[in-house]
């Protein structure tokens, strides 16, 4: 998306972000709804960049054309930063609504640690970008192996990221449960505790009252 977007244009760059949106929600959902939501979410959130990048540097793709300098540096940051803002916080605003938290808390605990996949992809895409511009796409296509070899460690880094927050999300749930087991626990205890006061103040004030085994013999008495 980002390469489409300094290559081709904005116009390009939302079509490709929708289109990769509906497919990779197929790859994991069959939902109508889920589906339709995540590629809303990516066409809306690259059309913001896109204006975004316009409102400051006018047609995206000059950003390219003075090389990689300091503008192209900055541009780049500015595209990746803007596209993880307005992705992310809308499907944290979703996800905050369904699980009922806050919506920093949702988007710190979830989806803080993505913003390296939307920086990493984009200074990727300026400096394939910059050699289009130089060398032209032949010349591009020969450096295809070291890109895959890339694309297939950071994915692999991905996916440990993925793995490690699934076992901290697992470890959390088990916190959670035995803090309320402790708490259930505490509770119960209170009340036994209320019930055995409440049990020993109606004994002493009763006007008679004794406690006696089955057969018979007495084992506790009040004063009266």
């Amino acid at each position: 998306v980002f390469l489409t977007m300094l290559l081709f244009g904005g116009e390009a760059s939302i079509l490709l972000s929708a289109v990769e949106g509906f497919c990779s929600s197929l790859r994991v959902n069959k939902k109508v709804s889920t589906t339709a939501f995540n590629t809303a979410v990516m066409a809306l959130s690259t059309f913001l960049t896109v204006w975004t990048l316009r409102l400051m540097y006018g047609r995206v793709a000059n950003l390219t054309h003075g090389g990689y300098g300091a503008p192209l540096v900055v541009g780049l940051c500015v595209m990746a930063l803007a596209q993880y803002v307005f992705n992310s916080g809308l499907v944290a605003i979703l996800a905050s609504l369904r699980i009922n938290q806050s919506l920093w808390h949702t988007w710190k605990k979830h989806y803080l640690w993505a913003s390296i996949t939307y920086f990493a992809g984009a200074s990727a895409a300026g400096i394939i970008a910059v050699l289009v511009g130089a060398l032209g796409f032949y010349a591009v296509a020969v450096t295809t192996p070291i890109i895959m070899i890339i694309l297939f460690t950071y994915r692999t880094y991905l996916k440990s990221v993925e793995v490690s927050q699934a076992k901290a999300d697992q470890a959390e749930r088990h916190v959670q449960e035995l803090s309320r087991h402790v708490a259930e626990q505490e509770r119960m205890s209170c009340a036994l505790q209320e019930s055995e006061q409440q049990f020993r103040s109606a004994f002493e004030h009763a006007a008679g009252m004794a406690v006696v085994e089955t057969s018979g013999r007495w084992l506790k008495v009040n004063q009266a």
